[in-house]
This record gives C-alpha cells, sequence and structure tokens, in this order.
C-alpha cells in the first residue's frame, strides 16, 4: 500500500534533522567545518516538518474541526487497509481504487465514493465495506449517473436517533414544528408527510408503539385528524382508540367490516366534496383547502383478510374493490390506511396493494423474505443489528431506498395525554 505523501515528508525531515544533528556533533572528527551545512540541513528538516503537518491536516480535513479530522483519518485508514487486505486493486501494482469521504457536521452521517472500473465493478455491488468503516455503517449504496463511481450512504453505528420523551409536554414541543399535515418518525426524518403506511416486523418489534405515537401526533395537530381504529387483538391500540372515539374503533371483524364501510362512505363524500371544490381551483389536494386527513388503522391486517376470505364472495369482493379505491384514489383526497402485520407475503396482502403504498417499515430483525416482500427485490436493505423500535423505512422523497429508522420512546403515561 503506497504510503502519503505526508508521511514520505515526514520520514524525509526526520532523516535530514537527523543528518544535520550528526554533522553538527562530528564536526571536529571529520576535520572539515559542516555547521553551516549543519544547519542549513536543520532548516530544510524543520520545513519539511512543517509541510508534512500541512499537509496532513488539509488531506485529512482537520481545517472542519478536530473531531472531524480525527473521524476522517481513522475511518480513511482503516477503509484502505481493509481495501488492501481484500486484495481490492485496479490494477496488477496492489493500487487501491480511489474514494472521496464526506461527513454531515454532526458526524452522524456520511458519503462514500468510490472510484468504479470494469475490473471491479462487481466486487464493488457485493463487497461488505461497513467492516473496513470503523464505527460507520452502509446504509444504501447505488452508482453514479456515469457509473464511474459508487456511491455509499454512511450512518454512525454509535449513535441513536430515536428521541426519548420522559413527559407529554417535551413530546409536544419536539414535534410541533411540523405543519398539521406531517408528522416526525425520528430526529433524522422529523417531516414525513401523511401518507399510506405498511408497518411489518416480528411479535415485539415496535410497530404498535411507533404507530401509537404517530396517533398522538395526529391528535394534537391543528387541523384534527379523522382516525378509525381497528385492533382484533384488543391491546394497547384498542384501549387507546376507545379513549379517543367509542363509534370509530372496532376490535371483532363484524365490528372492522361495518367501520370499514363507514370509512368508505366517509371517502365518497371527501371526494364530492374535493369535486367541488376543484371545480374553483384546479391541480390541488386535501391539504390545499385545509380539509382534515381521514384515516383507516387496522393491527393484524393479515387477521382481517384472513377473515374476509372466509366470507361470501360479493362480501369479498366489495371490501377488496374498496380496499382498492381508497389506496389508489385515497391520497388526492386525504384518506389513508396505515397497515400493521407480521408479515407481507402476497397471500396476506395483495402486491397491488403492497405497492401502492408509498411508506413502508420493517421493524426488528426480521427474515429476508420479509424485506423481499416489503420492498421487494434487488433492494439494499442496510446491514444492521436491530433492536426494538429500529426499523427500515422507505419514504417518498427522504428515502427512496432503504434507510435505519429510530422510532421515538414514549416514557409519559398515554392514556393520560389524550
Amino acid at each position: 500500500m503506497k504510503k502519503s505523501f505526508s508521511f514520505v515528508l515526514l520520514l524525509s525531515s526526520i532523516i535530514t534533522t537527523a543528518t544535520s544533528i550528526y554533522l553538527f556533533l562530528n564536526n571536529d572528527i571529520i576535520g572539515v567545518d559542516l555547521k553551516e551545512i549543519s544547519i542549513f540541513l536543520s532548516c530544510i528538516g524543520i520545513i519539511l516538518f512543517l509541510l508534512s503537518i500541512v499537509i496532513f491536516i488539509i488531506s485529512n480535513k482537520f481545517y472542519k474541526g478536530f473531531e472531524y479530522g480525527m473521524t476522517y483519518f481513522r475511518v480513511k485508514n482503516s477503509l484502505e487497509k481493509q481495501l488492501f487486505n481484500a486484495k481490492v486493486f485496479e490494477d496488477d501494482d496492489f493500487t487501491i481504487p480511489k474514494f472521496e469521504l464526506y461527513f454531515d457536521k454532526d458526524l452522524c452521517n456520511g458519503k462514500l465514493i468510490l472510484r468504479n472500473s470494469i475490473i471491479l465493478d462487481k466486487r464493488l455491488n457485493e463487497i461488505l465495506l461497513s467492516a473496513g468503516l470503523s464505527n460507520y455503517v452502509v446504509e444504501n449504496h447505488y452508482k453514479s449517473k456515469r457509473e464511474d463511481n459508487y456511491i455509499y450512504e454512511l450512518i454512525d453505528s454509535n449513535i441513536s436517533f430515536g428521541p426519548e420523551y420522559d413527559s407529554f409536554e417535551e413530546f409536544m414541543e419536539e414535534t410541533r414544528h411540523n405543519d398539521s399535515y406531517s408528522l416526525m418518525f425520528d430526529y433524522r426524518f422529523n417531516s414525513v408527510s401523511v401518507n399510506h403506511m405498511l408497518l411489518t416486523g416480528i411479535t415485539g418489534s415496535g410497530k404498535s408503539h411507533f404507530l401509537i405515537n404517530l396517533i398522538l401526533q395526529a391528535l394534537n395537530k391543528e387541523v384534527k385528524y379523522d382516525m378509525y381504529i381497528c385492533d382484533p387483538k384488543r391491546s394497547d391500540l384498542s384501549v387507546m382508540g376507545k379513549k379517543i372515539s367509542k363509534e370509530k374503533t372496532a376490535v371483532d371483524f363484524e365490528e372492522i367490516l361495518e367501520l370499514f364501510n363507514s370509512f368508505i362512505d366517509r371517502l365518497e363524500e371527501r371526494k364530492n366534496t374535493m369535486e367541488n371544490l376543484l371545480e374553483k381551483e384546479m391541480n390541488k389536494d386535501y391539504r390545499n383547502f385545509n380539509l382534515e386527513p381521514i384515516i383507516f388503522i387496522v393491527d393484524e391486517f393479515a387477521s382481517f383478510m384472513q377473515e374476509v376470505e372466509a366470507q361470501k364472495k360479493e362480501v369479498r369482493d366489495e371490501v377488496k374493490k374498496n380496499l382498492s379505491k381508497l389506496i389508489l384514489q385515497g391520497r388526492q383526497l386525504g384518506c389513508f390506511i396505515w397497515v400493521v402485520m407480521q408479515k407481507s407475503d402476497s397471500d396476506l396482502i395483495n402486491t397491488r396493494y403492497r405497492e401502492n403504498i408509498p411508506i413502508k417499515a420493517v421493524f426488528g430483525a426480521s427474515e429476508e423474505q420479509t424485506y423481499v416482500t416489503t420492498f421487494g427485490r434487488n433492494v439494499y436493505v442496510p446491514k444492521y443489528n436491530f433492536e426494538v423500535g429500529e426499523a427500515v423505512l422507505i419514504a417518498p422523497y427522504i428515502a427512496r431506498n432503504p434507510k435505519v429508522l429510530f422510532a421515538p420512546n414514549l416514557k409519559f403515561d398515554i392514556l393520560k395525554s389524550i
């Protein structure tokens, strides 16, 4: 592995200074007056030393701050070593590919741009670079438009972006900066527009807690959200729902089906309202007219759909037709569905529904198949040790490719805050 220019200069300054000292101390033995040469060499050594320090500072970006420089130096050296040991060479001269490193001011996120080549293209697409990035992990990677570089988006694995709130007042203070139609998911994704949403993950992975956080935010918006809550598990969500509105909370299948039909009636009313408003002003959606979001929330959606499949054909067809109507037409109207389930296999949720739900998150350490069915094939999922409340997220504009989500932790009494 080639040594950096600053290292070569430093080594040269040491050798030059050592030579000048030797000449100065052994001037009498040699029998020639070499003091002037010794002083000259000392000056050259000092200049080379200072030049090596300047080059080290610039090349490792210490001008952006000491912590930034140390982080850059640590990650760069680790990556160079790992690429060399893995024999990732551009040619037979044992040259590792050139790369550029960038970090945000807070050093929580970074970006690595690694030069691509015909020889390395396949390897760079498959190699697990996180092992060579010190405390950073690759959250997403893709090629540049010209495909001459691989771009890796990095995240500090030692930092949690999940807020913790000890009181409802603290929670409100943190989330009130958003407008009436945006919700805070975590510190990074702190303004996500309301949309259809699919949450998957094993039991106990934090899906329901994350959902409760969103509901609590929605309840305290200036524009009051109209929420229909279905919880066949009869868990925290149903308790919360009954406190918000008993009439719009259901737990049994018959109740859920009836509530869903009421929601569809509401959707039709909104459609008529929007039709009248759009006659006055085109190319707008519900937000432009200060209308409230109407949200149908279903925990254990798979259980509901299995019950639907057991019904008569006309009931099945009606439910599926209305689900399609909601998912395909609801965005502009402000009518949304939030679905929670353990898996999103095609036999549990129609592929057409899933593909038209823009916000998707997989919570906890889920099986690879869950990521495939939720996000699709050939989608890079961050290699991360997911704990409770941590997920992989896809959302319009903010996370077009899967990124790590750290759900808020609400430590206060939620029921008292409703």
